[in-house]
């Protein structure tokens, strides 16, 4: 039997516990991650091909829209003026893009105007 110490309110208290009960404790333990792990398991062997169907159904259907493609050719959409540049691929070295901004210093003791 394995000893400990327990502490109600003040008083210490001694108590015994069987190491039958300490095993069994083990073993639902273990018995409680396995079936964790087990629904885990079984919730992504159903939620990953229903995600991997739905993200194909939404490349096809907006298939070329997010980039300035051709997209739906149902829709009366303004083809793009300037050059059709993939905005998600690198630039080459040596081509910039300028953003004009303006910078004013504000402070919290001016009055606005």
């Amino acid at each position: 039997m394995i000893r400990f110490i327990k502490y109600d309110g003040r008083q210490p208290r001694v108590v015994t516990v069987p190491r039958w009960a300490i095993g069994l404790g083990l073993v639902a333990a273990f018995l409680v991650g396995l079936l964790v792990l087990v629904l885990a398991f079984g919730i992504a062997l159903v939620a990953v091909p229903v995600l991997l169907v739905a993200g194909g159904i939404a490349a096809w259907i907006g298939r070329g829209k997010a980039l300035g493609g051709k997209g739906n050719a149902a829709r009366d959409v303004a083809p793009r003026t300037g050059p059709a540049e993939d905005p998600f691929r690198p630039r080459r070295p040596g081509a910039r893009e300028i953003i004009d901004v303006e910078y004013r210093v504000v402070d919290r003791d001016d009055q606005p105007r």
